[in-house]
């Protein structure tokens, strides 16, 4: 129940997207429209363990490569519309189809992330490390205070997560925790893409 709060309280910051938007509101149309003729089940894990296997293999690992065999898991699972909590996988490749355009579209991204984060809560009572990444970067877009803040929270819940740490890291003004993550980084995850790329 602890848990379950303190993800509710993450929810609270990603809020900062508007609930009404049209987006949101055709978004949940599909969703619920889904959800009524494909089964959903709080007790079959394989699509959160498909979407964190995603997370860790690009995101947490330090070459930050899909394997063959998670991309064809999570292919076969995306292509297949009576996998259980399919709206799950729906959602997660509408948010990344739209990120990797020429030109994103900000609105959709909000909407996107928000509903997604509240599906893996209502279907499971947890979100994936990804998307709680995800909905940190989108909030990186709107208020880097409200996603220092959400990073912060989010890494209660995954606190060996290296894009949390960075994104944390880098949004923090100079100090003692931006100290201390700089350390972290440089001592425990030299060699990742992310320490690489942005912890200089």
């Amino acid at each position: 129940m602890k848990m379950l709060f303190s993800l509710m309280l993450l929810l609270v910051s990603i809020s900062i997207f508007a609930q009404t938007d049209k987006i949101y509101d055709s978004l949940n149309a599909q969703v619920v429209s889904i959800k009524a003729r494909t089964p959903v089940n709080s007790n079959n894990h394989a699509v959160i363990n498909v979407i964190q296997a995603l997370s860790d293999e690009t995101l947490q690992s330090d070459a930050g490569e899909l394997s063959e065999g998670t991309r064809a898991t999570y292919q076969k699972m995306l292509s297949d519309p009576t996998t259980t909590n399919w709206h799950l996988l729906y959602l997660y490749q509408a948010y990344s189809d739209n990120v990797i355009l020429p030109t994103p579209n900000p609105k959709f991204q909000q909407a996107c992330i928000k509903l997604l984060f509240e599906e893996f809560i209502d279907t499971y009572d947890a979100a994936p490390a990804v998307i709680l990444i995800y909905a940190g970067e989108t909030l990186m877009t709107q208020n880097t205070d409200a996603a220092a803040e959400h990073f912060k929270k989010a890494l209660v819940h995954y606190p060996k997560s290296v894009p949390l740490m960075v994104y944390r890291w880098q949004l923090i003004s100079e100090g003692p925790e931006k100290k201390q993550l700089y350390a972290k980084l440089k001592k425990d995850h030299p060699n990742h893409w992310m320490v690489k790329m942005m912890v200089k």
